[in-house]
């Protein structure tokens, strides 16, 4: 890259700041649990956002996600049970409906006006439960380029706690020296343009040829991609949730569209798709030491060359993505 180049990236970019102001987190869907170990009649607490949360399964079976501290005192509600659909504090027995709203005082006393819970938008989709840092969603909850959800099959899984920040995995998918050199993907993975949205990134759409790559990142922490190659058809989608400052939470889908496990034999679908998951875990495998001790310099701050003008350009849209505080601390 020439002098006249890089500064023009340099001017484009200012100087990009790694932290959020102060208390914030950036107002996107996180994907906080996986499905299938969200039965009804259970509590479930977890961190995020730097406080708790609790979920449950309403009445009709329909996730709910709440702010997990008790309004009363600040007992935490994952400690309490579901009784006839609501929460009760295991502390004073306090309920509340899945509308986060008080409906009960054992002792009779007259309910607060502020005795409610936070309610964080919440949607089930690819095998996982996703909650919208808001008080209503931006955008639509993440999906797979080229792929519904009632054509594919596929695993999802949860890859674990990470000591990073999520932004920092989700920029992987701009970076495509890393993914040439790192993880061997063909020349033809880069994109020669990305199209920006306020919500998203998405490049390859419409794309021709024997290799065909369209990947988009929703939000700031989902990369999801469609890859056709002579061997077949995949889809992956990978999305992290923010636990805290600096400590994230990773789960995987991966899969194939329906109408392909279709002619598969039960045996060699399971192959298929464990092979796929494989490839997945091999991803973070060989990201994660890196990822996990780098101290990253942003555009300004190291010397960035032609080849990272995409990544820069994920800094670029990451530094105007709205944010929030935490609704519930």
């Amino acid at each position: 890259m020439n002098a006249i180049t890089r500064n023009r990236i340099n001017r484009e970019i200012g100087r990009w700041q790694n932290d959020l102001d102060d208390g914030n987190f950036y107002q996107t869907w996180y994907p906080i649990h996986l499905a299938r170990e969200l039965p009804p009649g259970r509590i479930v607490g977890k961190e995020f956002l730097g406080t708790r949360i609790i979920l449950y399964r309403d009445a009709a079976g329909r996730p709910v996600v709440q702010s997990a501290y008790c309004p009363h005192v600040g007992a935490d509600l994952a400690c309490g049970e579901l009784v006839d659909g609501q929460v009760r504090c295991a502390y004073h027995h306090w309920r509340f409906g899945a509308d986060g709203a008080c409906t009960d005082i054992p002792t009779g006393d007259r309910i607060p006006p502020g005795a409610r819970l936070f309610n964080y938008p919440t949607a089930e989709k690819w095998g996982l439960i996703w909650a919208f840092h808001g008080e209503t969603p931006l955008f639509d909850v993440p999906g797979i380029p080229e792929v519904e959800e009632a054509d594919f099959v596929g695993i999802t899984g949860e890859r674990g706690e990470r000591p990073i920040d999520h932004w920092l995995s989700t920029s992987n998918a701009f970076d495509f020296q890393h993914l040439r050199v790192l993880h061997n993907l063909p020349d033809q993975a880069e994109p020669k343009h990305i199209e920006v949205t306020p919500f998203s990134m998405e490049y390859g759409r419409g794309q021709g040829g024997p290799y065909h790559h369209h990947g988009r990142v929703s939000g700031t922490n989902t990369f999801a991609h469609c890859v056709k190659t002579p061997a077949g058809e995949h889809f992956m989608l990978v999305s992290s949730a923010v636990l805290a400052v600096g400590k994230s939470l990773s789960f995987y889908v991966v899969g194939i569209r329906k109408s392909a496990a279709d002619g598969m034999s039960a045996a060699a679908l399971k192959e298929h798709l464990d092979r796929l998951v494989a490839n997945a875990v091999k991803l973070y495998t060989e990201d994660e030491p890196v990822l996990f001790t780098i101290r990253f310099r942003g555009p300004a701050e190291g010397n960035w060359v032609g080849a990272d003008r995409h990544l820069a350009g994920y800094f670029r849209y990451l530094r105007e993505f709205p944010q929030a505080r935490p609704f519930d601390c």
